[in-house]
């Protein structure tokens, strides 16, 4: 009697195992490969270590079941269910996640360019130098001549769209720039408050970026030896490539005299500062 009731409780586990094996257990074994690869995207790699460990054992038990060793199947089997039971404990999966931590103790940051060359702020102070510049003036009394040019120059710029994105977009305003112009025999200072524009930067790196603008606004030509001033309007083009806290640039300026006539042209190569 006890041989039959071995056989029969054989077959039935044989039966049983049979069944899993070719029907939920399979389905499983295609599910897990894809939940793999999409923890492995998320950078989930715990959950992609378990699903694996899950895979090992279903496929264990299918060899189990194909040598007919059907005590180890069904050990596996049982296993996996208390794998399972165990997991429902755990915290439901829309559980606030904390940031990821670094193997240094720092977290992690999920946009580099929310932290970096653009910052986290909507807008920064800027201050520029000119040492090496030069400039044409035409007026009634002197044709294209050349001065050699310094300029200070001091400025704010304004991001409008998210602090996340690599290129930002906004207005920018040069509170002011001071230009001192001379050669033998002339000289004269140019000065040129509150022209407001535009700004675009982008982050090419965490570190280093390009910021590109174009002001315009009113402009005086001051000579104070010959007392005369000319009014007039300042179209002012710039470049700058942003390295850090710091640029390195170059500086365009058209101005056109309203109040007398005179032209001037200048060129001006920049280092600065932004915070």
């Amino acid at each position: 009697m006890n041989i039959i009731n071995t056989i029969l409780l054989t077959l039935f586990l044989g039966v049983s195992l049979s069944c899993f094996s070719q029907s939920s257990n399979q389905i499983r074994l295609d599910q897990i490969e894809t939940e793999i690869n999409a923890a492995i995207e998320k950078g989930d790699y715990d959950t992609a270590a378990k699903l694996k460990e899950e895979k090992t054992t279903r496929l264990d038990i299918e060899a189990a079941i194909k040598n007919q060793d059907f005590e180890k199947a069904e050990k596996l089997k049982a296993s996996l269910n208390t794998e399972s039971a165990e997991s429902i404990k755990k915290e439901p999966s829309n559980t606030p996640t904390k940031p990821t931590k670094l193997t240094d103790g720092k977290e992690s940051k999920p946009d580099v360019y929310s932290n970096g060359i653009m910052g986290k702020k909507r807008g920064y102070f800027f201050a520029d130098f000119s040492p090496a510049g030069f400039s044409t003036f035409q007026n009634y009394s002197s044709f294209g001549s050349i001065h050699y040019a310094l300029q200070v120059k001091f400025g704010s710029n304004f991001y409008l769209n998210s602090n996340t994105s690599k290129a930002r977009v906004g207005i920018g305003v040069t509170w002011m720039s001071v230009a001192p112009m001379f050669r033998v025999g002339s000289s004269f200072i140019n000065l040129s408050p509150l022209k407001p524009g535009f700004v675009f930067g982008y982050a090419i790196t965490d570190k280093i970026g390009i910021d590109a603008g174009f002001n315009f606004g009113t402009n005086f030509q001051i000579d104070p030896y010959n007392d005369w001033t000319v009014i007039g309007l300042n179209f002012n083009p710039h470049l700058k490539l942003i390295i850090n806290k710091f640029t390195l640039g170059f500086d365009y300026q058209n101005i056109l005299g309203l109040t007398d006539y005179a032209r001037l042209n200048y060129f001006g190569f920049t280092i600065g500062l932004r915070r």
